[in-house]
């Protein structure tokens, strides 16, 4: 982990500047007069440079990297003009032609949305291979979240012609995520179903808790997408998961040789969508895996589970490091749950107890502890917060908590350390 840099003051790098210049007189007035010598000359190396072959290979990658970017780009974007553009040329008659104004709305609304899914891909892929596709995990609840993307997609849906089967046997189900990057991941994997699926046949989803949160999301595909699917998305899915297709850039989904991309057999971005879902699950600290029966085919993303040291863990280390490699200020309390109190009843207590929305609290079951993770907190600040919380949950319950906390990077500075160090402060 990189150490935190101080910035240098102004006049610091004045004085840096100036022993630099006088540094650089002296050597050169010593090389003069003979006095150093300046050693023995060394090479520069040559540039690495590829063979003709491996040459003329990369630049056809990038040229047909170019072309299926700008045909997925303007391919709807000219059937968003075009609808328009009939729309406007009839707005006095009232109809247009050889359409309904409803198909052509349809059309441009079609457009439009593949249009936006394109751009918000081709920005992920270029956010992974930049190395800024980051994640601030905190709870949320899962539930509301795949309803909310399902509402989202009803357009699409009725598109497909296709019937919604939810199960309504879960109420809630509270996982680590972020809200962002969870919905992109659910957005894809709908997508990925729904338009390769066969018209007029039951979309199932289901949520479930146990063993731990996970959403399933199955349909039958069409005849057509049945040998894309074998040959592409789900070799792309084992491949992601068991670690041997890890690629090497972000785009290599995308990536076509020119005989592909001239026969390829349905638009679109390759498996480079599914490399984003691999992705977001990757850093939610879960997993996306698919199963075929017959032309079912069914995408399974597992999520762990909210009440461990490590899920803990992971929300420290994200709250740390968001989005650079440098550590912000974030703090861990433990609080052990007295006896008489259920875990999950006296962490929603905790809970109303904070007052900012990105503090969160976190059942620990196995430990009957109680986890605050705490962003941008002055250590000398903390103690005031733990005696209001003392203080309430005296005159709510007449109980008194053991408390333990530990501060990053004042105490620790590696957040994977907070949860060994704040449980180390309790009464042995």
């Amino acid at each position: 982990m990189k150490s935190k840099t101080r910035p240098i003051s102004k006049s610091s790098r004045t004085k840096t500047k100036k022993s630099e210049r006088v540094a650089a007189e002296f050597i050169s007035v010593e090389l003069a007069e003979g006095c150093l010598s300046p050693g023995p000359s060394v090479p520069e190396l040559a540039p690495q440079q590829l063979a003709p072959h491996d040459e003329a290979l990369v630049r056809a990658f990038q040229s047909n990297l170019l072309s299926l970017i700008s045909h997925e780009l303007r391919t709807p974007l000219t059937g968003i003009l075009n609808a328009l553009g009939l729309l406007d040329e009839n707005a006095a008659e009232g109809s247009v032609p050889g359409f309904s104004r409803a198909e052509l709305v349809k059309m441009a609304r079609q457009n439009a949305q593949r249009l936006h899914r394109t751009l918000v891909t081709l920005l992920d892929l270029a956010a992974v291979e930049s190395g800024t596709f980051a994640v601030k995990l905190r709870e949320i609840e899962l539930v509301r979240m795949v309803r909310s993307r399902l509402a989202a997609h009803a357009s699409m849906l009725r598109d497909q012609s296709l019937e919604l089967i939810e199960n309504d046997d879960v109420a809630e189900v509270s996982i680590l995520g972020d809200p962002g990057r969870l919905t992109r991941a659910l957005d894809l994997s709908m997508e990925v179903l729904v338009l390769r699926a066969r018209k007029g046949v039951p979309f199932k989803v289901r949520i479930s808790s146990a063993p731990e949160p996970q959403v399933e999301m199955s349909v039958e595909l069409a005849e057509g997408s049945l040998t894309l699917w074998d040959e592409v998305w789900s070799h792309a899915l084992a491949g992601f998961e068991g670690g041997t297709a890890s690629p090497s850039t972000a785009f290599a989904g995308v990536l076509q040789s020119e005989q592909a991309f001239l026969s390829r057999t349905e638009e679109g971005l390759g498996s480079g969508e599914l490399l984003l879902v691999h992705e977001v699950m990757h850093l939610h600290h879960g997993s996306c895996a698919q199963k075929r029966k017959g032309n079912v085919v069914t995408l399974t993303m597992k999520f762990p589970s909210l009440s461990s040291d490590d899920a803990v863990a992971a929300v420290l280390t994200s709250r740390t490091y968001e989005l650079t490699s440098e550590p912000s200020a974030v703090t861990l309390v433990l609080i052990r749950v007295p006896r008489e109190q259920s875990v999950p009843d006296f962490c929603s207590r905790i809970k109303e107890l904070l007052y900012r929305v990105t503090d969160g609290a976190y059942p620990l079951l196995e430990r009957r502890e109680v986890a605050l993770v705490l962003d941008d907190y002055k250590k000398s600040d903390i103690g005031k917060l733990l005696e209001r919380i003392e203080r309430s949950l005296m005159a709510q319950l007449n109980i008194k908590p053991e408390m333990s906390f530990a501060h990053c990077p004042e105490d620790v500075a590696d957040p994977r350390e907070l949860v060994e160090r704040a449980r180390s402060g309790f009464a042995k």
